[in-house]
């Protein structure tokens, strides 16, 4: 498995801010002031990159908590389809063993990948008009 290295610092952060704007809805200057802040200095708050090939492929954000978050996931455009977000959940999971319980809420696009990867999905009650919104669980079974 390709190792994860965790986002500590702000050169790193806007590194990797082009991925993550991918998993947001809205990604203006505030939001990358309020997120660059959650990951850099709440320690419950943890961003990951997938790096292949000198280049970052992929980007996990987490909230530390029981169950814990799957806050952001996003994969470079041109890399999807080829494992890397399936590699981004199990590699922060590993790195998480003593998390047994997860989840994250998500839109239509990418609820399939969370059934993929073995999580109950519930469709949230709608927040918007046409906008489906979805829970998503997984639990460690063994």
């Amino acid at each position: 498995m390709l190792p994860l290295q965790q986002v500590e610092t702000k050169d790193d952060f806007e590194m990797v801010w082009p991925l993550l704007v991918h998993a947001m809805g809205a990604a203006d200057g505030a939001h990358k002031v309020r997120w660059r802040e959650s990951y850099l200095k709440h320690p419950a708050y943890q961003l990951w990159v997938l790096k292949d090939g000198g280049r970052a492929r992929g980007v996990i954000g987490v909230r530390l908590a029981d169950p814990a978050e799957i806050t952001h996931i996003a994969v470079a455009p041109d890399d999807r389809s080829r494992g890397y977000g399936t590699l981004l959940f199990k590699g922060v999971r590993e790195l998480k063993s003593g998390l047994a319980r997860w989840y994250a809420e998500t839109d239509d696009e990418a609820v399939g990948f969370y059934r993929r990867l073995g999580f109950t999905v519930e469709m949230l009650p709608p927040q918007y008009p046409g906008v489906n919104r979805y829970r998503c669980e997984w639990m460690d079974l063994s």
